[in-house]
């Protein structure tokens, strides 16, 4: 599959997917992340682990919010999400998880509350621009 051209993952594909610039990416997922994403799979693959980022990450907000008083479950859900971030390349959310996971040494509550609100914010843009967004159309050559 890696040298037929068409087949997903293949040297040709690979080439013209990290050539194209995913407009729906720009300012909140690292597009060199997406790119390598679409060299090595479908466009609807990305587009479910996308929906599943945002599902998956509005739990992990919520947990955190009621993890607020044990540190180390804090630090926990922290560490699992900036990882989540990571993956799909939204390195925003992922400073503020690791923000969260600094601050789970004891900082005081207010710190905690201030991140996890800046957070929660930079997720709601972040999801509202991955709304309906095609990662296909970042496939296609420029």
């Amino acid at each position: 599959r890696r040298f037929v051209a068409g087949a997903p993952g293949s040297v040709a594909d690979a080439g013209a997917a990290a050539s194209a610039a995913p407009d729906f990416a720009r300012g909140k997922l690292d597009e060199v992340i997406i790119r390598e994403l679409l060299a090595f799979t479908s466009a609807e693959f990305v587009r479910e682990l996308i929906d599943l980022f945002v599902r998956n990450t509005r739990v992990e907000l919520s947990a955190l919010r009621h993890a607020l008083s044990d540190h180390a479950r804090l630090r926990a859900i922290a560490h699992k999400l900036k990882g989540s971030c990571l993956t799909v390349g939204a390195h925003a959310l992922a400073a503020l998880c690791e923000r969260l996971e600094a601050l789970a040494a004891g900082a005081p509550p207010q710190e905690f509350e201030a991140v996890l609100n800046a957070l929660e914010s930079e997720f709601e843009e972040t999801s509202h621009a991955l709304a309906g967004a095609d990662p296909g159309a970042a496939a296609a050559p420029a």
